[in-house]
């Protein structure tokens, strides 16, 4: 009988610990509330502007459409994006923005979009968004917009290139000499 209560007692342990004692605070089952914590992981911001870049490429995804998120990145002005980048511009965060500015100008979503609440079409709106954004990042950091470009390969600069090229041409002249800074930075080009 005294080998059964043994056997017993180290039930559902391993061997090498049925000899130490076990210092864990069992809950009984009618206290335990399971694994609520009431404190939460994050606090959200909504309305506000981020405060780094981790930040803001997290809001960007929440961004549904690729207009949307040119759009939402043009309504910060020349010192929130100096204040988020003052360390550094992430390469992936820059090659994502100019991928949604792509795809927003010169991609299908540009081909699909429809007009806007001011009566012309959403890709006007999405290349003069994407112009002031892109001469804001060149004025306000572009030392990280230099060293967050040279890490683009062939594929990241020929986007680039098709883009500027596409907002050279939907903004005439002057958007040329506006984006001469970004093509310097972003391409090299003299």
């Amino acid at each position: 009988m005294a080998a059964m209560a043994a056997i017993a007692e180290g039930c559902g342990r391993p061997e090498l610990m049925r000899g130490m004692p076990n210092f864990r605070k069992e809950t009984p089952p009618e206290t335990a509330t399971g694994s609520v914590n009431p404190v939460p992981a994050s606090v959200q911001r909504n309305g506000v502007l981020p405060r780094n870049g981790h930040e803001l490429a997290r809001e960007l995804k929440r961004q549904p459409t690729p207009q949307d998120k040119v759009l939402w990145l043009a309504e910060m002005g020349d010192d929130a994006y100096a204040r988020i980048f003052r360390v550094e511009l992430d390469c992936e965060l820059l090659q994502t923005i100019l991928a949604a500015m792509h795809s927003a100008i010169c991609g299908n979503a540009a081909k699909e979009a429809t007009e806007d609440e001011s009566g012309e079409p959403a890709g006007c709106a999405a290349a003069a968004a994407a112009r002031k954004t892109l001469g804001t990042l060149a004025r306000a950091c572009p030392k990280g917009l230099e060293f967050a470009a040279g890490f683009a390969g062939a594929k990241e600069r020929s986007r680039a290139k098709a883009l500027l090229r596409a907002l050279e041409e939907q903004g005439g002249e002057e958007s040329a000499a506006e984006l001469g800074p970004v093509r310097r930075i972003l391409l090299g080009d003299a």
